[in-house]
């Protein structure tokens, strides 16, 4: 999840891998505001997404670049 903090225009840059062996997810005070913070640091995606997955994940096509 991303949060504007200031009334200009943004640009984010992601690239990245994720590879389990390369993540970590720490805790954010900022983004628990947004209930977007794992309750505790771990490098383990399925701690740091059990809250946000309600189905088993699956494969599927990237959306992008549109037609």
């Amino acid at each position: 999840m991303f949060v504007g903090a200031g009334d200009g225009r943004c640009a984010v840059l992601m690239i990245g891998s994720r590879r389990k062996d390369e993540a970590h997810y720490p805790v954010s005070e900022v983004a628990a505001k947004y209930d977007a913070s794992v309750t505790s640091a771990t490098d383990e995606p399925d701690e740091a997404y059990a809250d946000w997955r309600q189905e088993p994940w699956r494969a599927t096509r990237n959306p992008w670049p549109l037609p």
